[in-house]
């Protein structure tokens, strides 16, 4: 893992630390689909989720760490954390997983006083099932579902690009 590549969400974790290199054979297995009408296209998953900073402010370090199965130092993975814990849940081996990227939002306070702030999760996949058959895991029980709350999502298919000649989602119409 390069921390470098690699940004804090508000909840002060380091995030996207299981995410492949952009040019490897890993990340072109879990990104692109190879099938269908979908062809070298992907999906691409969009999530607005807000986070409970009041909350997780008053959370120690080490419990914080637990309840992601990360350090909150370094992204290290916690050998001893719980089957609950966000990275234990949401995480799978090979071409099963998603490739995400999180965008730190701040939008003051809403009406009840609580801080509009959190996460735009954005997951790209070669198969939709992947990002389904990870939330759903995180449904059934998440230590990070008591500190969270997803507002708003949209699903999008985004085309391969082109080759000279083509046009953009020339393959959804072959």
């Amino acid at each position: 893992m390069n921390t470098a590549e690699v940004s804090r969400n508000l909840l002060g974790q380091l995030d996207g630390t299981a995410n492949k290199a952009v040019a490897s054979k890993e990340f072109g297995e879990i990104v692109w689909a190879k099938e269908g009408g979908l062809t070298n296209g992907t999906t691409m998953v969009v999530r607005r989720i807000r986070m409970a900073l009041d909350t997780w402010n008053k959370v120690s370090t080490k419990s914080k760490s637990g309840v992601i199965g990360r350090s909150l130092e370094d992204g290290a993975l916690l050998e001893s954390s719980s089957a609950t814990a966000h990275q234990g849940r949401a995480f799978t081996k090979g071409s099963a997983g998603i490739m995400r990227r999180g965008f730190n939002y701040d939008d003051n306070y809403l009406a009840d006083g609580s801080r509009d702030a959190g996460l735009i999760f954005i997951a790209f996949q070669a198969q939709l099932k992947n990002y389904l058959n990870i939330q759903s895991k995180l449904n059934e029980v998440d230590s990070l579902n008591r500190y969270t709350t997803p507002v708003g999502s949209a699903l999008f298919i985004v085309p391969a690009g082109t080759e000279k000649g083509g046009y953009i989602g020339e393959g959804f119409f072959q």
